[in-house]
């Protein structure tokens, strides 16, 4: 009984603090007004038929610009099989506070219903602890167009407090669709796919937690498979973010929450709180201001191309480029039948006449050209022996050797018969190295790479974040596990052309090998009684163009693995060969006048891993300090390049190169700045204040894009290069053959179409990945290959043609003399 009695002040107090509920039955379209605090509730009872074989949705949408944070007001909306809540005001990112939510609830998949039709209702409870009375605004709808039609253009908005979901259901026969979404704002959503079930993740704090999705500024597009979906039906979920944060980010380190910049403020009285439910959205930011903000967008859903789809422009493209094979192929044959089985041609009338084209070395004056150096010295039949070293060095006063004139003949280092040969089997060695080198780094340096972007692939795949890897999303075409077989495939054409390269480059070897072997047994025929042999020609050394077309095709299996997952941590396995084949280039153009003073494998591979190192360490910390020591080592590269080529090889840089150069000056006085070689000067002026312009323009700007701006040094500096060479061998009374030219041109041609595509880039890993997706274009070619796939071809090409203009542009001098070849 005390028990009792005790008992009762408490039930007292409960029944007092117990809340009145008021029941209302709502209809759906019309909106209901009501006031809720701590002693006063709602429950809506919302009731409809669903049949069986539609699925309806149905969207909550609430305002209240009065609740305050410390007593939202909850809304609790419960269905047959689910339950969902939410509050007003809603906090986003502890940061936005909105007085307006609209939510999609679930709805019932058809695989639980039945074949009648089924009651349907939905029970909305509205509370609050707030001791004064917080008005709100409650409006239930049935989704129009909850289904959506294959092919058929919708509009819609959203905002971070409103997100939206639709369903779509794979048509028969169809196997691939894109959910191609465009806006003409830049405010940050997100596009989420996601499988048909309950809970439908459509929250800015779990939209990325399952499905695939994609941040979006302007552009968005996702491509599906039937595959991907247990029942052929999936979700398309749009989630806007209250902030820009997600969208403008370019690295890792810049994900960092700020607070919004540049709100505009607005004072909502009751009327605009009612218009709220059709028109704006409330936002309280961190200091208290309205802001009002949504995104309106146009999407989409279209058929994607079928697998079998694939077949034209893959095996197309095969076919293109096995055209390049047959024509090869076709003009090597016409030409063998013009020289009646004699592919050899020049070389062979060479040494058929090689008593003629070879004059011995008598008497005291035992050369052709006293004025210039020779590849084969021969020893002189007085005795004498030469007096100038073997190899290409300083005198003792600095002055080079040949400064008599401006041209100095090509010269071996051996004086007899036997020592040059052994010397052309040592140097044929060396240069096979280059190869050598080059496939033992290519197997190391690429199972990594293949490895890591296999890796990027399955992430890709597992957490369905589309921004991890930067592609062309409004073209590609995925197969099996690549997202983008297309732009991976597009890489085909260095492949393909560096065999036929490598195929062409033997086919050569083995003509100069039979060409060396005749000249060798004409010359002991002619002459059996003397050492001399007759030398024609440039020397030989196929061991660099070998090296180039193994960097090739190299380089069309690294770019085919970037663009497995291209991103910014991968983007150096794209670049890489491009400055392996811009350096073995340069080393082979100089290597050709210069047979015997070229760089050794081991220094030129370590010479091409520093330049991939700098190319690292630019993108990872492109600082200004970076940027002052690499102009600072550019400028003074491109010096002692200039200094190389100038001279011809004849100077060393070396502690005495500052005494010689003093001694010169004590000499000579200011004589010693008169060029020796105008036209050579000249040319290496202007290449200096084009490499001077570029470092200045690098050292003040700092591109993001560190690696393509190497890559544009490497390249200007080898067109600079192969113009000086061309423009050289002209000034030496030299000609340049009818299939050279072609060459030239056809390279010109295809590098000029290639930049052009190349400039119009599709994507943007320098960019946040929203903002690279705003770049992306449609595919251009067969409905497959896009504008970057179209620059693989095209550089492939201009590859091609560019390694076969290094490859002839000596052929006119094939039966010449070595002794007469200039050196420049």
């Amino acid at each position: 009984m005390l028990a009792a009695f005790l008992a009762l002040p408490v039930a007292l107090v409960n029944c007092q603090m117990l809340s009145s509920v008021e029941q209302v039955s709502g209809r759906f379209n019309q909106v209901y007004r009501g006031r809720v605090n701590s002693s006063v509730n709602y429950l809506y009872v919302f009731g409809f038929v669903e049949k069986a074989n539609a699925t309806q949705a149905v969207r909550v949408h609430v305002v209240s610009s009065s609740a305050g944070q410390d007593y939202p007001v909850l809304f609790v909306v419960r269905q047959q099989r689910s339950i969902l809540s939410f509050q007003l005001p809603q906090i986003l990112e502890n940061e936005y506070y909105y007085s307006e939510v609209a939510r999609t609830l679930c709805p019932v998949e058809r695989s639980s219903k039945g074949v009648a039709d089924k009651n349907q209702t939905i029970y909305i409870d509205v509370s609050s602890a707030s001791a004064r009375a917080v008005p709100f605004l409650l409006n239930v709808t049935l989704v129009r167009a909850f289904m959506l039609q294959v092919g058929q253009v919708y509009r819609d908005s959203v905002t971070p407090s409103r997100p939206k979901y639709y369903r779509v259901a794979f048509p028969p026969g169809v196997r691939h669709l894109s959910i191609i979404v465009e806006s003409n704002d830049t405010a940050c959503m997100i596009v989420s796919t996601q499988s048909v079930g309950c809970p439908v993740y459509d929250l800015v704090r779990n939209v990325e937690f399952t499905g695939v999705y994609q941040t979006m500024s302007s552009k968005a597009e996702i491509t599906l498979g039937r595959h991907d979906f247990d029942n052929e039906s999936f979700y398309i979920v749009f989630v806007m973010k209250p902030s820009q944060e997600h969208c403008s980010f370019t690295r890792l380190k810049d994900l960092q929450p700020k607070a919004p910049s540049g709100p505009y403020s607005s004072n909502m009285d009751s009327r605009a709180a009612e218009d709220a439910l059709a028109n704006a959205t409330e936002i309280r930011g961190p200091s208290g201001e309205v802001v009002f903000t949504s995104k309106s967008f146009v999407f989409t859903v279209v058929q994607s191309l079928d697998r079998g789809q694939y077949l034209l422009p893959v095996f197309g493209a095969v076919a293109f480029f096995l055209a390049f094979h047959l024509i090869a192929f076709l003009i090597l044959l016409v030409h063998w039948k013009v020289t009646g089985g004699n592919s050899d041609g020049d070389g062979e009338a060479a040494c058929a006449n090689v008593s003629l084209c070879c004059p011995r070395l008598e008497g005291d004056g035992g050369t052709a050209e006293g004025s210039r150096q020779r590849l084969n010295e021969k020893p002189q039949p007085s005795g004498k022996s030469t007096a100038e070293p073997a190899s290409y060095g300083s005198t003792v006063d600095g002055k080079p050797r040949g400064a008599a004139g401006d041209r100095v003949s090509l010269k071996h280092p051996r004086s007899d018969t036997s020592g040059a040969e052994a010397d052309a089997n040592s140097d044929t060695d060396d240069y096979r190295l280059y190869y050598w080198y080059l496939i033992i780094v290519s197997i190391f340096y690429g199972l990594p790479v293949v490895q890591l972007v296999i890796t990027y692939q399955q992430i890709l795949r597992i957490s369905g974040n589309q921004d991890i890897c930067y592609y062309n999303f409004y073209c590609t075409r995925p197969l099996g596990v690549i997202s983008a077989f297309n732009n991976v495939f597009s890489n085909i054409g260095y492949i393909m052309l560096g065999l036929l390269f490598l195929g062409l480059t033997r086919r050569r070897d083995l003509l100069d090998r039979r060409r060396r072997n005749a000249a060798a047994a004409v010359a002991d025929e002619s002459d059996s009684q003397s050492d001399h042999r007759c030398l024609l020609g440039i020397p030989q050394h196929f061991g660099i163009f070998y090296a180039m077309g193994i960097a090739l095709i190299m380089e069309g299996i690294m770019s085919g693995c970037y663009h497995v997952c291209p991103s910014y941590s991968n983007f150096q396995f794209d670049t890489a060969y491009m400055y392996v084949l811009a350096v073995l280039c340069m080393l082979k153009i100089y290597q050709t006048r210069h047979p015997d003073i070229n760089a050794s494998a081991h220094v030129a591979c370590m010479a091409m891993a520093i330049v991939i190192f700098v190319s690292v360490v630019g993108v990872v910390y492109g600082t200004v300090f970076f940027w002052a020591a690499f102009t600072v080592f550019f400028i003074l590269s491109s010096l002692f390049l200039t200094g190389e080529v100038y001279y011809m090889g004849h100077w060393k840089v070396n502690v005495g190169l500052f005494r010689r150069f003093y001694l010169l000056i004590s000499s000579q006085g200011i004589r010693c700045f008169k060029p020796m070689y105008k036209d050579r000067m000249v040319i290496l002026v202007t290449a200096n204040l084009i490499n001077w312009t570029i470092a200045i323009f690098g050292a003040v700007r700092q591109p993001q894009d560190f690696n393509s701006f190497l890559l544009y040094i490497f390249l200007v500096n080898l067109l600079m290069y192969i113009a000086f060479y061309v423009v050289m061998k002209v000034r030496s009374g030299e000609k340049i053959r009818l299939l050279t030219t072609l060459f030239v041109v056809a390279s010109c041609i295809t590098w000029a179409a290639g930049l052009y595509f190349f400039m119009q880039r599709p994507s943007n890993w320098a960019k946040s990945p929203a903002d690279s997706r705003a770049l992306n274009q449609r595919c251009l070619l067969l409905d497959f290959y896009d504008i970057h796939d179209i620059w693989h071809f095209l550089s492939s090409m201009s590859l091609f043609f560019s390694f076969m203009v290094l490859l002839t542009l000596d052929d006119d001098l094939v039966s010449t003399p070595r002794h007469q070849i200039p050196v420049f």
